[in-house]
């Protein structure tokens, strides 16, 4: 067994941080944007819907993880490969779409037609990348090592980078809002 410092210091563990440090970034980001134009009806509507993003995100993932036709390097790079392109697809869709709604300042409701349909499968699809991202991280932290203690310090890892990067978001979004309030 090696030491933890050694395991965490491998290249594969450290490239793979900025995406763990990411990987939850759209959590506070979508949250404020809900919050800020959505209805109360709208909102309940949405926690309600949202969730059925990342079971489908961890099963679409999943299956092709677990294809054994496709070699584990090709799966591993496909899917990392796939993920990226999908969560930059996403972030570039909410920037746009959060310039259109600077713009319009409307108050959205799930009767709302237009701005519901170009927001809430947004989110959905949000939920869904970042579920197949988080499932293939934790398949890709599986592959690089057998020994238990080994995969708890990199599961340990993870989701300590993760946690700085959903605080950082926060913190983040807190100051967007700020400076929003005080152009008000």
């Amino acid at each position: 067994m090696q030491t933890p410092y050694i395991q965490l210091n491998e290249s594969q563990m450290l490239l793979l941080a900025p995406l763990m440090f990411t990987s939850w970034f759209y959590g506070s980001y979508i949250g404020t944007l809900e919050t800020i134009y959505y209805t109360v009806r709208t909102r309940s509507l949405s926690a309600f819907l949202i969730p059925v993003g990342d079971v489908a995100g961890g099963f679409l993932v999943g299956a092709f993880l677990d294809n054994k036709r496709i070699s584990v390097a090709k799966r591993a790079r496909y899917s990392f490969i796939a993920l990226m392109a999908c969560n930059l697809a996403c972030w570039i869709w909410a920037a746009v779409l959060t310039k259109q709604l600077e713009d319009a300042n409307p108050m959205i409701d799930w009767s709302s037609g237009v701005w519901f349909g170009r927001s809430f499968p947004l989110f959905v699809l949000f939920d869904l990348v970042t579920m197949a991202t988080q499932t293939m991280l934790y398949w890709l932290i599986g592959h690089l090592s057998s020994d238990f203690m080994t995969l708890s310090f990199m599961t340990g890892f993870l989701r300590g980078v993760e946690c700085i990067g959903q605080a950082v978001a926060c913190k983040f979004d807190s100051i967007v809002n700020l400076c929003r309030i005080l152009r008000s």
